[in-house]
């Protein structure tokens, strides 16, 4: 039987219906209603788990996150056992848990407003030895959203690759890149963010992204001049190697 080890992010996810009225309306003083309210999980480590256990059932398939101990992570608690995921979830007192309010507008434009929970926790002193053994694969999902993990993600990535277990990433987009005038110290973390994540590619096998992550994360214009290193790359467009 293979077993997965995926460390990431988990999020609750609250997706109103697409609002009805226009962006600029939406700052002003009154209410908008809705047609309907969604409660769900996501986060990018969430959903790959659930999906790869569906794909997968015959997988053992652990997940590790930080979640707080409230009703609202036992939500994503529970709904992670409907997939039969093997969750090493530390629970985090100190904090509520992480919930991304989803706003969509009718011309398909999204904003995002998120509260990191327990994955402003998230850190690697949660990451155990024992979490390696008879690992068959090793995916890293959600990067951005626990930074205290992602400043230190070369020492778990090389504790794995020395057990020469494959490892893959999905790269996804930092909400700090968005950030139209960044103060210094944005600036100073998108640049430790940054060096951290590029530290972290010698490590990776496979890592999945699209262009404008690609471009972003290497502070180039063009795709061919965005050295990745070289792990195997998947854009949605063209394949690198």
């Amino acid at each position: 039987m293979k077993r997965i080890l995926c460390i990431g992010d988990v999020i609750l996810d609250i997706l109103p219906a697409p609002f009805p009225i226009s962006k600029q309306k939406i700052l002003e003083d009154g209410e908008t209603f809705v047609n309907s309210v969604i409660f769900q999980r996501g986060g990018c480590g969430g959903n790959f788990v659930c999906v790869l256990k569906s794909i997968y059932p015959d997988a053992e398939v652990n997940f590790v996150s930080r979640i707080a101990n409230d009703s609202n992570s036992e939500f994503l608690i529970e709904e992670m056992k409907k997939y039969g995921v093997t969750q090493k979830f530390v629970k985090d007192s100190t904090v509520k848990c992480q919930i991304t309010i989803a706003i969509s507008f009718k011309d398909g434009e999204r904003h995002f407003i998120t509260h990191l929970g327990g994955l402003a926790n998230f850190c690697i002193e949660d990451i155990t030895d024992e979490m390696f053994e008879g690992v068959d694969h090793l995916a890293y999902r959600g990067i951005w959203f626990a930074e205290k993990l992602l400043l230190k993600a070369e020492q778990f990535l090389q504790k794995a690759k020395s057990k020469h277990i494959p490892i893959s990433m999905d790269l996804g987009f930092d909400p700090f890149w968005n950030e139209e005038k960044k103060t210094e110290e944005i600036n100073h973390r998108v640049k430790l963010r940054k060096q951290a994540t590029l530290n972290s590619l010698k490590y990776i096998k496979y890592l999945f992204g699209n262009e404008k992550e690609f471009l972003n994360l290497t502070d180039q214009k063009h795709i061919n001049d965005a050295k990745i290193g070289r792990a195997h790359v998947w854009t949605p467009v063209t394949e690198y190697d």
